[in-house]
């Protein structure tokens, strides 16, 4: 899991997405509301995906390109079960959320391959 976790406000520019991606290498980012609360997630899909030009994006809120609709996992999910629906929702990434819906972390196909190959039994391979 990767933490602490990049996140914006819902009303925070488009503009500021492009250079958050590339600047800390990441594809996704949760948005959270004034209590700290998941209200949604935008993907680098989500900007590449608008079929107007960036500029005109870039004043509008992050939350109008934004999926509402996120898939969440707790900090008691099993990594096998975090897989399972990372690849069968062919999702890159899932917030991990507490009980409150805040968010604490990120999970991510490349947090996955990590932990098989830094903590997997030897065994696996075979």
């Amino acid at each position: 899991m990767t933490s602490p976790v990049v996140s914006l406000l819902p009303e925070a520019p488009i503009l500021v997405l492009r250079p958050l991606f590339d600047e800390k290498n990441i594809g996704l980012v949760p948005l959270i509301n004034q209590e700290n609360q998941l209200v949604g997630v935008v993907t680098k899909g989500d900007l590449t995906r608008q079929r107007v030009r960036f500029t005109d994006l870039a004043p509008r809120a992050v939350s109008t390109i934004a999926n509402a609709n996120v898939l969440t996992a707790t900090t008691q999910t099993n990594i096998r079960e975090l897989a399972r629906v990372l690849l069968a929702q062919d999702i890159r990434g899932l917030p991990i959320v507490d009980d409150q819906r805040n968010v604490v972390g990120i999970v991510t196909r490349g947090d996955i391959l990590q932990a098989l190959v830094n903590y997997a039994p030897l065994e696996l391979w075979l």
